[in-house]
């Protein structure tokens, strides 16, 4: 993902569901690390219809 947009871009938010894989320590650290112009976005856990 980080390749495909050049330099001009300057944030890349990638919106992802809640599951833990996505939430751990080492996704985290990947991204801080190697890719930190991507942000990861999160859906909500709960609809606001569903309350």
């Amino acid at each position: 993902m980080d390749q495909k947009y050049d330099s001009n871009v300057k944030q890349i938010f990638l919106i992802v569901d809640n599951i833990s894989i996505h939430k751990s320590t080492k996704v985290k650290e990947i991204l801080v690390r190697y890719h930190p112009r991507i942000h990861l976005v999160f859906l909500p856990t709960r609809s606001p219809d569903s309350i």
